[in-house]
């Protein structure tokens, strides 16, 4: 599929996720507030840890090995490999967090009455990771027309189900609301699938099981899962530290800040990377990789910066619109943390590279040199005192640049090498 189909269908589907989570992060705000919006931020990262471990984090690996391969049987053997990781680390997942439900509520929710909730999720995990794996599979055989209908599925399903069951029954109503809609989109679309693919994505077949593709997908995996894993660590720390130097509501404004910027970030790197990443896997010459992003980054930076101008005179209008005006001191900070994901919109480029020509230890270094200065800056602010809104943002866009400028300098090193 040309660049311009695959840019438009990847934009449509991104268009229709902001879209959703505009909606969705507005009728939560209006709901719950700041407290709650937090709290839901909680569970997302904590979800992303779980299911980072129960999936074995391989999708990269699935995308391209899948675009790699050359036949249906090398396809199907991926298939079957993939599908044995994930039921293989899900299962002890899934007991671990229903068997420890009481201190996960307390430690992540600040709260045990949502032990039930942890439980459900347990339950939901399995989900979760099949969702995961249908995306990887799709992206590598090139079905961005399915793979838009899947994402934009999983966003309006999502979208319809949390706004119902927050307004009924507040923060615990929208956490169990995401967990649902992951459960009836892969019900629904595994139908589907199945339907046109047969049953060679759902089987594992013992003849097809391969030490070395699971080794190769694990080692995707392994990179995939540091970044996944220290990324949603890092911001259960920072909300945590938010918290403790001021309150649940600062967290929340916080939060409401870091969406707006999530939101912004999608537009950019996904339709970059799903076209990306499959195009990297096929070239050996760092140096023409090196010619493709840096074409693209003066491309990307003039239109994001050009953004955030226009949004930076509109900021406070803008919080309010997209949450409510207990959010309102968002404003203040919405240009710092819009002009730091440029520069993590720029470091996934070279990122997606690496991945995609199977060079995994420097994106783990880069991921924690990030996660460890974020930390580190804020723990800074803290101890002496001037921890706010304003230096959290700080801390993210020094972070950010630290982020942009290593996975430069190791592209730089490896385009020199080759």
């Amino acid at each position: 599929m040309r660049f311009r189909d695959t840019f438009f269908l990847t934009s449509l589907q991104t268009a229709v996720r902001i879209i959703s989570a505009i909606v969705l992060n507005k009728i939560i705000a209006i709901y719950v507030g700041p407290a709650g919006l937090a709290i839901i931020g909680q569970f997302n990262n904590f979800a992303g840890i779980v299911t980072g471990l129960a999936s074995g984090s391989t999708q990269t690996g699935i995308v391209k090995k899948v675009a790699e391969s050359d036949s249906k049987d090398n396809r199907r053997k991926i298939y079957s490999n993939a599908l044995l990781i994930m039921v293989t680390l899900s299962l002890p997942s899934s007991m671990g967090v229903y068997f420890f439900s009481e201190s996960i509520a307390e430690l992540v929710f600040y709260d045990k009455s949502y032990s039930g909730i942890v439980q459900f999720s347990a339950i939901s995990i399995i989900f979760y990771c099949l969702n995961m794996y249908l995306l990887a599979v799709l992206n590598g055989l090139r079905e961005i027309p399915l793979l838009t209908c899947l994402n934009v599925s999983l966003s309006i399903v999502a979208l319809v189900i949390v706004s119902i069951l927050t307004g009924d029954f507040g923060t615990k109503g929208a956490i169990i609301g995401i967990m649902a809609a992951q459960i009836i989109v892969f019900t629904l679309f595994s139908a589907y699938i199945w339907r046109k693919y047969g049953r060679e994505l759902f089987i594992i077949s013992k003849q097809l099981i391969e030490t070395t593709t699971i080794k190769v997908l694990l080692k995707f995996g392994g990179v995939t899962l540091v970044s996944g894993v220290l990324s949603s660590i890092t911001l259960l720390l920072v909300r945590t530290m938010i918290i403790d130097a001021s309150s649940l509501d600062m967290a929340g404004v916080w939060e409401a800040a870091s969406k707006v910027a999530v939101n912004f970030n999608m537009l950019f790197s996904i339709p970059l990377v799903m076209h990306y990443l499959p195009k990297f896997a096929q070239l050996a010459d760092f140096g023409k990789i090196g010619k493709e992003i840096r074409t693209i980054v003066f491309i990307v930076v003039a239109i994001a910066f050009a953004i955030i101008f226009i949004i930076q005179y509109f900021s406070y209008e803008l919080i309010v619109l997209l949450f409510s005006e207990e959010f309102s001191s968002a404003a203040s900070i919405l240009s710092l943390v819009l002009a730091a994901e440029v520069f993590r919109i720029i470091g996934g480029l070279y990122l997606a590279s690496f991945m995609a020509n199977q060079i995994f230890l420097k994106p783990i270094i880069v991921d924690v040199v990030f996660s460890t200065s974020y930390v580190m800056f804020i723990f800074l602010w803290s101890y002496l005192d001037k921890l706010d809104l304003n230096t959290v943002a700080q801390s993210y866009l020094f972070a950010t640049m630290i982020y942009s400028v290593m996975t430069y300098a190791f592209h730089k090193a490896l385009g020199m090498k080759h």
